[in-house]
């Protein structure tokens, strides 16, 4: 996945992907407009390289079995507009106030 940096949209939603995010999603920093690996399977906790997606708009990891906390790191990624994490098992959101305006 880390090979592919000239992307600017990665979306594999509705796919039967087992396992965790891989962390090489972070070199995919030319991703522009979405990141959508919702209803995927994906298990495990949201990896801070995810943060290094600073241009992204869209991030969508909805439908899953994502656990823990999502990274406080999120929350200064200064293109993003629209954040779905619907429907997984954290047990915490500290992302401050950004959250409440998208």
């Amino acid at each position: 996945v880390g090979l592919l940096s000239n992307l600017t949209r990665f979306q594999i939603f509705s796919n039967s992907i087992y396992g965790t995010i891989p962390t090489e999603v972070g070199r995919l920093q030319n991703l522009e407009r979405a990141l959508n690996l919702s209803s995927t399977f994906l298990t495990g906790t949201v990896p801070t390289e995810l943060g290094l997606l600073n241009k992204i708009k869209q991030l969508d990891v909805s439908n899953n079995s994502l656990t823990g906390s999502l990274p406080t790191h999120l929350a200064s990624m200064a293109s993003l507009t629209h954040l779905d994490v619907s429907n997984n098992k954290f047990i915490s959101f500290p992302l401050g106030e950004k959250w409440n305006v998208l």
